[in-house]
C-alpha cells in the first residue's frame, strides 16, 4: 500500500512544476514602451502624457505613438491601453521626455513616473525637450522607421554623454523620490526639427533642487565634463594655441579630479585639482616643435582654468551644484552646513581650478 501511495506522488508531483505560467503573455502580441513623455497643458491639474512603444509584430520597426491628458501617468497608459490593439508593457523604458517648460516648473509634479507597475521600478533616464515631447516622438517614429531600429535616442544620448556633450547624471543621485543632499542633477537637453526630421544635443539642463534654472550650451558642457571628470573622451578647441588664428582641436582622454573646500572667514573657498591626459591629431602634432611643447602644455593648463572656471560661475550664478560641493561641505563642516543658507554660500563661494594637463602626441 506505501508503495502505491509513493507511486502515485512522484507521478502527480510533475505536474505541478510542469502546469506552465497562469498568467502568461504572448510576447508577439505585446507593445513594449520605450519611450515615456510629459508637458504641460492648459489645465493646471494635468500634464500630457505620451508614450513610444515598439509593437513586436510590427514588420516595418515603426513605433506606436499615443497621447492623453491626465493626472497620472500610469492612469493615463490605462487609457491609452484601451486605444491600442495590443496590451501595452512599460517595464522596459529606456527614456522619459520632459518638456522644457514641465521641467522649470518642477518635474516631481510627475509624481508617479517611476511607479507604472508595481512589480516593476525601472530606471529610465531623463531628458529635457526644448518644445513638445509628443511632437519629438513624432519626428522619432519617422527616424526609427527609416532606420527600423528602436534605439537611436538612446544610443544618440549615450554617444553625448561619452564624448561629454551632456555629463551623465547617475541615477542614485538624482531621483523623483530621492536627490542626494548636496548635489543638484543635471539633465541631457535636446531639441528637434519636424521639418528636417531630427533630433540633437543642445547641451544640458541644470537644475536647482528639481526645478530646471539654467542650460549650458554643447561647448560648456564640455567643460563641465572636464570638471566633473565624466566623459570617454573630451574634444576642446584651443584658439591661438600654436600660432595666432590658427585653432588647435586637444583631445582628452583620461580625467581625474578632487575637490578641496574650506572655511575662511566663514566663507567658502573651494579648490579642484584636475590631473588629465590629452593628445592633438598626428598633422597638429607635427607642426609643433619639441622646444615649444613645454610652453604649449602650460598655456593648455592656464585656458582649460580660465574657461572651467567660467562655466564654474554660471553653475554658481544659477545655484545648480552638480558636483557636489555642497555635499562636501556637509560632510565636513555640518555645524556650518546647517547654519547657514547654502544656496548663497555656494553662489558666493571663492572658486580656483588647478589642473595638471601631460599632452602626449597620440592616443594610447
Amino acid at each position: 500500500m506505501i508503495k502505491k501511495i509513493i507511486t502515485l506522488i512522484l507521478t502527480c508531483c510533475p505536474l505541478f512544476f510542469l502546469c506552465g505560467c497562469f498568467d502568461q503573455q504572448i510576447f508577439e502580441n505585446t507593445a513594449i514602451i520605450i519611450y515615456a513623455g510629459a508637458e504641460t497643458t492648459d489645465d493646471p491639474d494635468q500634464l500630457l502624457f505620451s508614450i513610444a512603444a515598439a509593437e513586436s509584430d510590427g514588420k516595418d520597426g515603426s513605433l506606436l505613438i499615443l497621447s492623453k491628458k491626465d493626472e497620472l501617468l500610469e492612469s493615463a497608459i490605462a487609457g491609452m491601453n484601451r486605444e491600442s490593439s495590443n496590451p501595452l508593457r512599460s517595464g522596459k523604458i529606456q527614456d522619459i521626455l520632459f518638456s522644457e517648460e514641465l521641467a522649470k516648473k518642477g518635474i516631481t509634479t510627475v509624481s508617479d513616473v517611476n511607479h507604472l507597475d508595481p512589480a516593476n521600478r525601472f530606471l529610465a533616464d531623463y531628458v529635457v525637450v526644448q518644445g513638445s515631447p509628443k511632437e519629438m516622438l513624432k519626428v522619432l517614429e519617422v527616424m526609427e522607421k527609416k532606420n527600423n531600429s528602436y534605439g537611436y535616442l538612446e544610443q544618440l544620448l549615450e554617444n553625448a554623454s561619452d564624448a561629454g556633450l551632456c555629463p551623465n547624471t547617475l541615477h542614485q543621485e538624482f531621483d523623483i523620490y530621492f536627490q542626494t543632499e548636496g548635489i543638484d542633477p543635471i539633465l541631457p537637453l535636446v531639441s528637434y526639427d519636424k521639418e528636417k526630421e531630427y533630433i540633437k544635443i543642445e547641451g544640458t539642463a541644470l537644475f536647482r533642487d528639481d526645478k530646471m534654472v539654467d542650460s549650458l550650451s554643447i561647448a560648456e558642457s564640455r567643460y563641465l565634463s572636464i570638471i566633473m571628470s565624466s566623459a570617454d573622451i573630451i574634444s576642446v578647441k584651443m584658439d591661438d594655441l600654436h600660432k595666432e588664428g590658427h585653432d588647435l582641436t586637444l583631445n582628452i582622454i583620461e580625467g581625474f579630479r578632487h575637490a578641496d573646500v574650506e572655511i575662511i572667514n566663514d566663507e567658502l573657498y573651494v579648490t579642484f585639482h584636475i590631473r588629465t591626459r590629452s593628445y592633438f591629431s598626428v598633422g597638429n602634432w607635427a607642426e609643433i616643435s619639441e622646444a615649444s611643447r613645454n610652453d604649449i602644455e602650460t598655456e593648455i593648463e592656464n585656458k582649460l582654468e580660465h574657461r572651467c572656471l567660467e562655466v564654474y560661475k554660471i553653475l554658481q550664478e544659477s545655484g545648480c551644484d552638480p558636483t557636489g560641493v555642497t555635499a562636501k561641505v556637509r560632510g565636513k563642516f555640518n555645524e556650518f552646513y546647517r547654519s547657514h543658507d547654502m544656496n548663497e554660500v555656494f553662489t558666493n563661494a571663492h572658486v580656483t581650478f588647478d589642473i595638471n594637463n601631460t599632452l602626449v602626441n597620440q592616443k594610447d
